[in-house]
């Protein structure tokens, strides 16, 4: 959701079709978000429309991702290695292990 609002504010409905989600469970879901001060609402007529409370969010985004990526290529590794296959780290060049 909050990497939906990545690119400017959304209103509830276009969250729910971006992320293909129930209108209950992504009203749930904003609702913590907004009790957690992470995002907040502007309504506009019968249209409330949601942002990232902070920017610098985003940038904790992209650090989790790499964080959550380096995970997966260190589980590959492993299981690579166990299989006897030769890992990322095998075919790198030597000034780069």
């Amino acid at each position: 959701m909050l990497e939906a609002l990545r690119d400017g504010e959304k209103t509830v409905a276009e969250l729910q079709a971006l992320l293909d989600d129930e209108p209950s469970s992504a009203s749930q879901h904003l609702s913590i978000l907004r009790m957690k001060n992470i995002v907040v609402g502007r309504k506009e007529g019968t249209s409330v429309y949601y942002s990232a409370r902070d920017p610098l969010l985003f940038d904790l985004l992209d650090v989790a991702h790499r964080i959550f990526n380096n995970q997966l290529t260190h589980t590959r590794d492993t299981l690579r290695a166990l299989d006897g296959e030769p890992t990322l780290a095998d075919l790198a060049p030597a000034g780069r292990r």
